[in-house]
């Protein structure tokens, strides 16, 4: 990702991940002015947002909105600058505000020791401030830092950062709470590697992801979630990563993680759909198990290939608190397809709970006699993460959660709200749901892509059927088989 940091009337420009300092780019840092604002934030900035492709910049009581991708410096919109009270907020922040943050479905403001939330933002609407707010900023449990106020604030993904002086914070959280404050911070400044630039603090920092892709058509729910692909080609090295940084507690029929893949149209392999899947062993237990499913071309019973099941560990609370990290990481083969996959949860004090590696050959085969071989493994070329009940099509009800999903893979990542056309000979998705909302991601590739989930604190609305078409069924994972004792000590 391409992160900008401001300082007096200097910036940077750096390329980084979700939690490395990065490399700052040659040329800088470089004066604001090359950003063409005319007189405006000429000395300086006091905050910078991202909504995807708009920025805005604000400046004592006045803003101003720029389109622009990832790496340019864009064009200040026709009428800007604006003051600041466009944005309605009433007194808080009209004389200016320290910092601004995008944060999935809703913004934050920050001003002295008080802090805004506003939904229903995005590049050209200022959206609503949240009923209770402002509220203070210790509602972010951070102690003695930033008390006061901060100076910046910064979405990276699967992290947050906050910067006050000459020190920083960093926390993993979902779209609306406080998070998990990381271990070991707050920290210097002068970790990030910046030389003199920033030495005493930073004025402003934006997250430069560039415009956004489109949420499904029927909105965002536990089995509606973008597609990641690499323009269609099969895909190898592929890995998932779920922290939850909020606890999640089902108060109806438990959860499921899933990692859904999917062949590509003509495909020469037999199997079309392939499902990774960690789930509870219900909402009153805390036992988590695994399963392994996949299906030919058809929903029927009569075509699923593969139907095992494997007991995973057991979580401390029936609840799964938050820091803990579920990860499902198939194995390919030297022709990209999944013969393996292994499944890890590890808890809040980063002890492993569970870890297990299911081989999918000598399965036993759900539609012939005997044993699954190569001959029903494949190779897959998209894939989409959905949250939802533990079988059979159940719709989990969360009470609370939060967190973030991070998918890997040797080639570069896309997302898409939909199949490209006919791309697959399976048109069907998962029919576990739950009330779980996903952010949206950037249009630009990358390797490893983070993205933030949340039982939405607002209800979405209803949406009917698949939302990536009207056209496509849901399947279920049918009836799992009894989980023998043994299982929760031996790999199938």
């Amino acid at each position: 990702m391409i992160d900008y940091f401001f300082s007096g009337n200097q910036y940077i420009q750096v390329s980084r991940g979700d939690t490395a300092p990065g490399t700052i780019a040659p040329g800088f840092p470089a004066p604001i002015t090359n950003w063409g604002w005319g007189d405006f934030g000429l000395n300086g900035i006091d905050a910078a947002l991202f909504t995807g492709s708009k920025c805005f910049f604000f400046k004592d009581a006045v803003y101003i909105r720029v389109t622009r991708g990832v790496l340019d410096t864009g064009t200040v919109d026709e009428g800007f600058p604006r003051p600041i009270s466009d944005w309605g907020w009433g007194s808080f922040g009209a004389r200016g505000i320290d910092a601004a943050m995008w944060s999935g479905d809703v913004l934050f403001f920050f001003k002295g020791n008080e802090y805004i939330k506003v939904r229903g933002a995005d590049d050209t609407h200022f959206g609503t401030i949240d009923p209770g707010y402002p509220a203070p900023i210790k509602n972010w449990l951070w102690g003695f830092f930033g008390a006061s106020g901060i100076n910046a604030a910064l979405y990276s993904g699967s992290k947050n950062y906050f910067f006050s002086g000459n020190q920083y914070l960093q926390t993993s959280r979902g779209m609306e709470g406080a998070g998990l404050l990381d271990k070991g911070f707050p920290k210097a400044l002068s970790d990030w590697g910046w030389g003199s630039f920033g030495a005493s603090g930073i004025d402003a920092a934006l997250n430069s992801d560039g415009p956004l892709v489109p949420p499904p058509s029927g909105g965002f729910r536990g089995n509606s979630n973008y597609f990641m692909h690499a323009n269609e080609a099969e895909l190898n090295g592929v890995g998932i990563t779920i922290h939850v940084d909020t606890q999640l507690a089902s108060s109806k029929h438990g959860w499921s993680f899933q990692l859904n893949c999917w062949s590509v149209r003509g495909s020469l392999f037999s199997t079309q759909w392939q499902q990774y899947v960690i789930y509870s062993a219900g909402a009153d237990d805390s036992n988590v198990n695994v399963s392994i499913d996949s299906w030919f071309d058809d929903l029927s019973e009569q075509d699923q290939v593969i139907n095992t099941h494997n007991r995973l560990g057991s979580m401390s609370h029936i609840a799964i608190t938050a820091g803990y990290i579920f990860q499902i990481f198939p194995h390919f083969d030297d022709q990209s397809r999944i013969v393996a996959c292994r499944f890890i949860m590890t808890d809040e004090k980063g002890k492993t709970r569970g870890d297990k590696t299911i081989n999918i050959i000598g399965q036993p085969h759900a539609k012939k006699k005997g044993k699954a071989t190569i001959a029903d493994c494949a190779p897959i070329a998209f894939m989409s993460v959905d949250i939802g009940g533990e079988y059979n099509g159940q719709l989990a009800n969360f009470n609370t959660g939060a967190g973030t999903v991070t998918y890997t893979a040797n080639q570069s990542l896309v997302a898409s709200p939909s199949f490209p056309p006919e791309p697959t000979d399976f048109d069907a998705g998962t029919a576990e749901s739950g009330n779980i909302i996903f952010g949206q991601l950037p249009q630009t590739a990358n390797t490893t892509i983070s993205q933030l989930f949340q039982v939405p604190l607002i209800p979405p609305k209803p949406a009917v059927g698949l939302a990536v078409d009207k056209a496509r069924m849901p399947a279920k994972r049918f009836a799992r088989p009894p989980l023998p004792a043994q299982l929760g000590d031996e790999e199938l």
